[in-house]
């Protein structure tokens, strides 16, 4: 074979299997939030480390799974806010580190103060048969936070995205007090308790004990409880520009997430406030500023409870892994699966053809549910209604 076309072959050769190689590692972008290394507990009695499941493939997924997800905010669309989808105005906001607060929810705790002021808040069940609050706050530090109380082991896996967030609770059992020295030891979140904060919460005179206890997140000294790099990861996707319409979206009056079986909540939807209007005790859920909450998203993710090793009476809630997830936003609802195989990534959220559910930009409330807490009211309907006299 002449010198020229045996070069030539070999040219040719080499190209294809670059271009092979290149097509095999190409496409596999990294889940929302989720960090270069993860830590491994040595001892599950005495460690807590963000829990982990294999991968579930849905049949409407495409190649490439687990679903493909943004991990950051300008891979979303540029300048935006990463817990919340609006438009970040000013870069310092990336260099702030999110508080985690634990708010009481207790008929005697209300009205709340401050949590309309969070980017995310999660509702999840404790004993009783009722729920508490975890509120994330990054782009807006309210004066006042409360009531503020204790903390559960369900709180942790749900912080883990965050990257570092102070952890502004009121109290734990010694279980539950070595599962947060462990998470902050791994890197997941820094402990800003009122024991280690005391300066920075009061007792108000005008509320009963333990629905009292009140955060002033300001005063907070961040840089007090850690230096750790500040890398603020979303949690959840919001609407571009760019985005189609969900085509198979329904539009909804209103619902009833019925998690704390006591005092339900019931949203509404409000077109001129663009929000969910929220319901509870058959009263609308007012903070202590007189608004109503009225979150423009609503996330129901249908997920297993299991009883935590710190109390037997208390339920943890699993978030890794998949369910059926329901979301309203703009006035509509979209049906679909959540998938979330280690606690340090976001919640990936699939509509019912496989596509990646976005929502408008502003708060969000997610209700930790269990099958069956989820009902679809019309207009006019409010659901059930109850009295909480837990204390």
């Amino acid at each position: 074979m002449p010198n020229r076309l045996r070069d030539v072959l070999r040219l040719v050769g080499t190209l294809l299997i670059v271009a092979l190689v290149t097509a095999a590692c190409g496409g596999n972008e990294e889940p929302i939030g989720a960090p270069a290394t993860t830590a491994v507990a040595d001892d599950a009695q005495d460690v807590v480390t963000p829990t982990s499941v294999e991968p579930v493939v849905l049949e409407e997924e495409a190649v490439g799974s687990p679903v493909e997800i943004e991990d950051t905010f300008a891979r979303q669309n540029g300048d935006i806010q990463p817990l919340n989808g609006r438009p970040l105005d000013d870069e310092t906001l990336l260099n702030i580190r999110p508080i985690a607060v634990k708010i009481d929810n207790d008929e005697k705790a209300r009205p709340q103060y401050g949590i309309e002021d969070a980017d995310i808040v999660y509702e999840i069940l404790v004993e009783n048969q009722i729920t508490r609050f975890l509120a994330i706050f990054h782009s807006n530090y309210p004066e006042l936070v409360g009531p503020v109380r204790s903390a559960r082991s369900s709180d942790i896996d749900l912080m883990a995205p965050l990257a570092n967030p102070l952890f502004a609770y009121s109290g734990s059992n010694d279980i539950v007090g070595q599962e947060v020295r462990t998470a902050q030891a791994n890197g997941l979140l820094v402990s800003t308790n009122f024991d280690q904060a005391n300066s920075a919460y009061i007792d108000r005179d005008d509320r009963p004990a333990p629905h009292h206890r009140t955060l002033f997140p300001a005063k907070l000294n961040q840089e007090q409880f850690t230096t750790a790099p500040i890398v603020v990861r979303p949690v959840f996707r919001y609407m571009r520009l760019s985005d189609e319409p969900v085509a198979d979206a329904i539009d909804t009056a209103s619902f009833e997430v019925s998690t704390n079986e006591r005092t339900p909540a019931v949203y509404t939807w409000n077109n001129d406030e663009l929000g969910w209007e929220r319901v509870q005790a058959g009263t609308p859920h007012l903070t202590e500023s007189g608004a109503q909450l009225t979150p423009a998203n609503v996330v129901v993710l249908e997920i297993d409870y299991t009883i935590s090793r710190a109390d037997a009476a208390s339920p943890q809630a699993i978030t890794t892994g998949t369910g059926a997830a329901t979301v309203f936003t703009d006035g509509q609802r979209i049906e679909g699966r959540w998938q979330r195989t280690v606690s340090s990534q976001g919640f990936d959220i699939l509509d019912s053809t496989g596509k990646k559910v976005r929502m408008q930009p502003g708060q969000t409330f997610v209700h930790l549910s269990r099958p069956g807490d989820l009902s679809i009211l019309g207009f006019g309907e409010f659901g059930a209604t109850g009295t909480d006299d837990n204390s």
